[in-house]
């Protein structure tokens, strides 16, 4: 009886291009690497994904230098006539110097008379005057009001002095401070700065025990209202909500709940994104809307979800450590958040960065920053060196390379079940100048790190040495498509390429990866 002739695997083995868009949905460390989206990435440094590329991030230079020990702590003063200042405290002499301008450093509070860097800070207005006021656990409580940092008095019973208060906020035309080590949050009068000081314990709510981390304003709305919820977070993860305008009567100040969201981490823990509170915590990074309703029971409704893994990881090595930061990068649209991995003179650190547009995640590495601030709608960090930096203001670290390194998720391309021969790889890359990147497929799963050395390139003619009306000007701001295939060799079910591009002196943009492939069976 007659068969069906098989197929011939080897006659119809037939190379073929697979186009794949670059990993525009991000980091991706939740999902198991078998099931992945083809657009995530389980490895994204450096790379900020957008909606229909990745950006190689941009670099930092030297705003002022030779600070007396390691920045800890930068705070903007804004005036109300749109003049800003910068301020920036160290650690080594615990002082605090004008860092506005970029000519050396003014010192604006000696450090003989303090005893810790470490300041908690934020804006407040009153008297027709805007006051930076900040507290640090150890010293007394210091305002700045655009001319001179003077220290307010601050009384109260049982209150001996303000250099207990070791985090400040506002709700409802107050300040409000916490108390080091304890279960009590003062607070003073309203449209006040100084005076008498009146205390709230929470300790009755707080059944899980621990002390008052840090306090904050929540709104439903985006903006100050009557809406608006004092929030007390707990060291043991309880957030203790309050709604209300008057602490001192019962009638104006109403308990809404006690909600568990995982234990905070640092005093700098959280920061607004429109509406929200978004805070650092064991168990992510938390939208405080989400939390509330769900407690610890949904872990995935944390905004830092899809890096959870990596998350988790961090925090549960590096949460004691000191330099647990986000913060919002509006003109970028990015929520960084600072991840401390040492300390002291090995102080180094990594930075989680979310596309507050589409949420995708990509994580910054050779930053090293300690801290962060805004200084007139410009990103700044202070570093263990003594220097403040002004991030995404160049193409280049100081001086130094930025690398990239990604890696897109495995792909099975197109054809599941069949093991494939992979021959070249070519990634579209715009850009100004010749990048040549460091290429390696992956296949099955493997990790592979690029063997050859990414490098760079300028194409055009070079100012005071090229043959002035003979050679062409390189314009560094029109990027050129640059799509060259490289040779690569994989075998495997599923593949992707790591790849690495370092510059120094020009923005690169990830388009796509075409593949050529060529099915070779189902064995």
């Amino acid at each position: 009886m007659r068969q069906p002739a098989r197929p011939n695997v080897q006659k119809q083995r037939t190379s073929r291009a697979i186009s794949v868009p670059s990993p525009t949905g991000g980091l991706n460390t939740r999902d198991s690497i078998s099931n992945m989206p083809p657009t995530d990435a389980v490895i994204l440094n450096n790379w900020i994904p957008d909606t229909d590329t990745c950006t190689l991030r941009k670099g930092f230079k030297v705003h002022v230098s030779a600070l007396n020990g390691g920045v800890e702590s930068i705070m903007e003063w804004a005036g109300p006539l749109g003049t800003n200042k910068l301020f920036a405290a160290c650690a080594s002499s615990n002082s605090v110097y004008n860092v506005s301008g970029t000519a050396s450093a003014v010192s604006a509070i000696a450090g003989s008379g303090l005893s810790n860097s470490r300041w908690q800070h934020l804006m407040f207005g009153t008297g027709g005057k805007n006051f930076l006021v900040m507290c640090n656990g150890e010293d007394a409580v210091r305002n700045y009001d655009g001319s001179a940092f003077t220290t307010p008095a601050i009384t109260g019973s049982g209150l001996s002095s303000s250099d207990t208060f070791v985090q400040v906020s506002e709700n409802k035309e107050r300040l409000f401070f916490v108390e080091s080590s304890s279960t009590s949050v003062w607070y003073l009068n309203v449209n006040s700065i100084a005076g008498e000081a009146f205390e709230f314990d929470y300790a009755p709510l707080m059944n899980k025990g621990g002390f008052v981390q840090a306090c904050a304003t929540w709104t439903l709305d985006g903006g100050n209202g009557l809406d608006d919820y004092f929030v007390v977070l707990t060291s043991e993860g309880q957030a203790i909500v309050y709604a209300g305008t008057n602490p001192s009567n019962a009638s104006e100040w109403a308990l809404q709940g006690v909600f568990e969201i995982g234990a905070p981490v640092g005093r700098r823990c959280f920061f607004k994104i429109g509406a929200d509170l978004i805070v650092i915590t064991d168990d992510g990074f938390v939208a405080l809307s989400k939390a509330l309703l769900t407690g610890r029971t949904a872990q995935q409704e944390a905004i830092s979800d899809k890096v959870r893994t990596t998350v988790r990881g961090y925090t549960e090595d590096h949460r004691s450590k000191f330099g647990w930061q986000p913060i919002l990068y509006p003109k970028r649209g990015l929520g960084i958040f600072n991840v401390p991995l040492d300390e002291g003179s090995d102080f180094e650190s990594y930075q989680l960065v979310i596309n507050t547009f589409n949420g995708s995640w990509c994580q910054f590495t050779s930053v090293n920053a300690a801290v962060w601030s805004l200084y007139d709608q410009q990103l700044y960090f202070g570093n263990k060196d003594g220097a403040i930096m002004h991030f995404d203001s160049t193409t280049a670290d100081d001086g130094n390379t930025i690398m990239g390194d990604g890696q897109p998720a495995f792909n099975n391309m197109g054809i599941p079940g069949v093991n494939k021969q992979f021959h070249q790889a070519r990634v579209h890359l715009s850009t100004s100048g010749r990048v040549t990147p460091a290429i390696e497929v992956v296949t099955d799963y493997a990790e592979k790190i690029p063997t050859n050395v990414p490098t760079f390139s300028f194409n055009g003619a070079v100012w005071n040495e090229a043959a002035w009306d003979t050679e062409l000007w390189q314009d560094v701001d029109v990027p050129e498509l640059q799509r060259d295939w490289f040779a690569v060799n994989g075998v495997g079910f599923v593949g992707t390429i790591r790849m690495r591009v370092t510059t120094n002196d020009r923005g690169v943009t990830w388009n796509q990866v075409d593949y050529m492939i060529e099915p070779i069976g189902m064995i």
